[in-house]
Formats: structure tokens, sequence, C-alpha cells
């Protein structure tokens, strides 16, 4: 230890002292209130590197690499959840003040043969004894673990006095394990959400694979203390109309807890049930939907892609990566009256802005009688985008003017993808959309991947439906290595935690590139932009590469 580390150790533990003293003097109401202005206290410096005076939480590594503010906060490295993980090849113990306050624990044994002559050693952290009050200062100020040997080079080695120690632990000690909403002593219960208006073909092939595979891959019941318990699925129905699904939520979730909703499948909004997430801190993984408003916040949603919102900012970057001569003179939208295709209007809007284009914008909703002409009157500097389902779509450029000029663009989310039934006067002009895989090249990989699992169970790929069946089949996937890694140690943050480091196990997904990771919240993150080839306009080719908007 160096002298000034022991320096700063003394001070620690003389301070600790005293703290202790005053508090023991307090009456009841004022020490409980102390306790929790040490609590919130301790909350900043573990999750932003702040001290209670206002100042940067400061500290060296080994290495003399000075770390402070929220570079040296606990969360960087111990999460959230304070149940750690790893950094490379450097285990990041967890530090939960119920952990702390007893003896490391093993892992569970691992299976396979060991060489002759090679014998497997434990991390110290697995062998530690239970850190005191003192141990725990000499670790934070000093490196040093209980035994007195040096903790890992990632560890700073911080500058803190005594009533900081007392607040962060006041704070270790709040983070809560293997109790959480959801978990009861019979079993961990999941949901799926499924909304009155998702198709009725899409609702059943969601379902089936969900219950089958989390059937399938769960803990079975074993009577052993400490052992996961199996999980229960529910299904959570909700009605006609997204103004009533809070209160709808809310009810189920009171009649069950949940820990965590597991897919799910909406025809329309989405909105509703991701502010629901949010509001309960109830992680709600991979649903089928395409309603993704970007620009509400998510820490407990996780979504495949940001669906039309991706669609908007990929369209608004190609308008400004490619402008006809002069620049664009007018962005027309029309949308239909769902939720998707609001959200992409808006969203559009919002991102032509953000890239300085400075088009007009006529922005509406469809009404099929006073946009018969609207074709007919682009020019070579105009785009006309239709935010329109494949009904709305069909009828319109059935009977409206075709286009002899200008850029028409549709939603392949919205529309059909490849089954988009956008009349042949239209096609010549027209861009679309197309946020996934082509078709053959995605196909091939959900086979591969899902179809002897779907076979074993009894199910048959649809090429009608492969794409929400593999995407379903990878939501499962990623959920149920969460949760088997989780094990008994409950904790919703901390399975949030595990989302963000399963993405590999998304094999089945119709994207070309899928990732997640801390604070990521949606796997893929670009889009094609495709056109119908020449010359008869059957098929769609891509128009450059995959395209990553800035924004």
């Amino acid at each position: 230890m160096t002298r000034a580390g022991a320096r700063l150790l003394r001070r620690a533990r003389l301070g600790l002292a005293a703290s202790a003293v005053m508090l023991a003097c307090l009456p009841a109401g004022a020490a409980d209130k102390d306790q929790r202005l040490d609590v919130q206290r301790g909350e900043r410096i573990y999750r932003d590197g702040v001290l209670a005076n206002g100042m940067p939480l400061a500290g060296s590594r080994v290495d003399g690499v000075r770390v402070a503010g929220a570079a040296a906060a606990c969360i960087t490295c111990h999460r959230a959840s304070g149940l750690g993980g790893a950094e490379g090849n450097q285990l990041i113990p967890p530090v939960l003040g119920s952990l702390l306050r007893a003896p490391g624990q093993r892992p569970a044994e691992r299976a396979g043969r060991v060489p002759a002559g090679v014998s497997r050693s434990e991390h110290p952290a697995h062998t530690r004894a239970a850190y005191t009050a003192q141990s725990f200062e000499q670790a934070l100020v000093a490196g040093l673990r209980p035994s007195g040997t040096a903790l890992g080079y990632l560890m700073p080695r911080y500058e803190l006095d005594a009533a900081s120690l007392a607040q962060l632990l006041a704070y270790l000690d709040t983070l809560p394990l293997g109790q959480a909403p959801g978990v009861d002593d019979k079993a961990l219960h999941l949901a799926t959400i499924v909304t009155a208006d998702a198709p009725a073909a899409e609702r059943d092939a969601t379902l089936a694979i969900i219950s089958r595979c989390l059937v399938e891959r769960g803990p079975r019941p074993s009577g052993h203390t400490g052992a996961p318990q199996p999980w229960q699925h529910h299904v959570w129905q909700l009605g006609a109309d997204p103004a009533l699904w809070p209160q709808e939520l809310a009810q189920l979730q009171r009649q069950q807890p949940v820990f965590a909703v597991v897919s799910g499948i909406s025809g329309g909004s989405w909105t509703p049930i991701h502010q629901f997430c949010e509001r309960e801190k109830m992680p709600c993984v991979l649903p089928n939907t395409a309603a993704v408003d970007d620009g509400m916040a998510s820490h407990w949603s996780f979504y495949f892609s940001r669906g039309v919102s991706l669609e908007a900012a990929a369209l608004a970057q190609r308008l400004a990566d490619e402008a006809p001569p002069g620049g664009w003179r007018r962005i027309v939208q029309r949308s239909d009256d769902s939720e998707p295709a609001r959200l992409a209007a808006d969203a559009l809007r919002r991102h032509v802005r953000e890239l300085g284009i400075s088009a007009e914008i006529d922005q509406q909703q469809h009404e099929p009688q006073a946009d018969r002409l609207l074709g007919s009157q682009l020019t070579e500097r105009d785009a006309l985008v239709l935010w329109l389902k494949p009904a709305a779509l069909r009828a319109f450029t059935a009977t409206a003017a075709a286009p002899q000029a200008g850029r028409v663009i549709i939603s392949g989310e919205l529309a059909g993808l490849d089954e988009a039934p956008l009349a042949m006067a239209w096609r010549e002009r027209a861009w679309m959309l197309y946020p996934y895989e082509a078709a053959e090249r995605r196909g091939a990989r959900i086979t591969l991947n899902s179809g002897h699992w779907m076979g074993r169970q009894g199910l048959a790929l649809q090429p009608a439906l492969s794409r929400l069946q593999g995407n379903t089949y990878s939501a499962c996937e990623v959920s149920v290595r969460a949760l088997q890694t989780m094990r008994e140690r409950y904790s919703r943050e901390y399975f949030v935690e595990l989302l963000e480091a399963a993405d590999e196990a998304a094999v089945a997904t119709a994207y070309p590139r899928f990732t997640l990771g801390p604070g990521q919240r949606h796997g893929s993150r670009g889009a094609f932009i495709r056109h119908y080839q020449a010359p008869d306009f059957t098929r769609l080719a891509t128009t450059g590469d995959w395209l990553v908007p800035s924004r």
C-alpha cells in the first residue's frame, strides 16, 4: 500500500468510527431520515460518480491512471444491478450489500474433463471472507481484499472519506436480490402481450412458438434450496381501444404479477405498452411491432429495430444524400389513420429538418378523393411518401394518376415488403423502405436456424409468416439465455443487463445484422432502399448499401 493510501485509510477509519457514534446518539426518527439521505447520496456516488458535496468521485488504478466523475462511478463496471459481470477476461464481482457481508460463493460445478497435471483455480472473489465495514474501506481506499491481497487492476483506489464510504455502503444494502415482482414460491411468471387488432394467424404463430419454447427451455421443479424457479407463461390479451390498455395492463399485473414480458404482437399501436413497461420497470423483450417511437426513453423495452421510425430516419438520410439539382422542393407525406403511420410521418418531418433539408413539407392524412391527382403534380424536385397499409395503397394507386416525374416512396413495414400491392404504373419511380434482409437470404437463414426446432414442436415454417416466426423464436432464445444465466439471482435490472449480452442467441431474425449491448435497445439499426427492377418492374432490387442513419 502507498503512503498516501495508508493515510486515506486511517482517516476513513477514524471518520467512520465518529460517524457511528453520532448516529447512535440520534433519535430514531432523525436516524431514519439520515439513513434515507445516506442512501440517496450513496446512489449518486455509485451511479454518477458525484460526492455529497458536489465534487467528482476520484481515484487511481494501479498503473497510475486517474479516473474521476462518471468514469470513476461504480456502475461503469458493476452495472446498475450491482451484480457485475465481466470486462474482457476480468471478472467483475457483485457488490450488493447482502453478498458483500457474506463469504464469497463458488459458482456451480463446471462439467468437462481436466487434462492431467492441470487444475482449475477459483477466482479470489469466490473464496474471500465476508466483508466488514473495515475491510470494505480497505477495498475501496487501498485496493485490498479481506485477505490483504490486491484487487484487480480495473478497480480504482478511491479518495473517499468515512461519510462517503458509509453512504455508498448504505446504498449497496438497498440493492435487491432474489426478490422481484413476478417471482413467488412456486414460479417465475412471464407474459406475452397480444392486442385485439393483431391478425389471427400472426397471433397464433407468436403464441405457439413462445409457449413451446418456454416450456422446453425452462427449469423443472426440483425442490432444492436455491434452485431456479420453474417458469409459468401467461397470455395478456388487450382489448380494441389502446386508450384503455393502461388500465387493462395494470389490472392484469395486479391479478398475477409477472417478472417480464417476452415477445408480443400488435396490429397497430404499441406506445401504451411501452409506457407501461417503462413506468413499471418491467423488462419487455422484442415484441413483433413496427410502431416504435424512437423519441421515447427506453430502458426496459427491447426492440428488433426502430420500426417505422427507422424507415423515416433512413429515408431522410437518403433524401439528404441524393437531392436532385436545386435540392428538394416539396416532400409530400400521406398517411393512413394508424399509429405506425403517424409515428413515421412525424419522425420523417423531424429528421428532415435535423439534416438541414429546406423543402416544403406537406403532411396530411390520406384522403383518396382529394389526393387522386397528387402523382401527376410531382416535379423532379418533389418526393411523395406514402405511409399506407396494403388495402389503402392498392386502392389509391390503382385509381389515382400515376407520377411522370419525381420520386415515390412506400413503407415496406406498412405495405407488406415484397407483397406490397403497388400499381404497376407507379413502380418505375418508386423506392421501398426495406429494414430487413432480402427475402431469399433471410428465408434460408431462418429455416436453417429454427426449422429443425419448429419441426420437433410440430410447427411448420410458413412463407407468409416466416419473418415473424424467426423473430419470435429469436425473442424467446434471447430471453431464455438471460433467464438461464440469471438463475436464482432474481433482479429485473440484472435481467436487462443479461439481455444486453444475449444477442448471439438471436439466430433466426429477419435482419442482416443484429446486436445488443449496454444501453442498446434496438437490435437492427439499418435499412435498405429498394426499387422495382426494369423491364417488368415485378421484382425488388437493392439500391445502394445497408443504410444506418446518423440520427
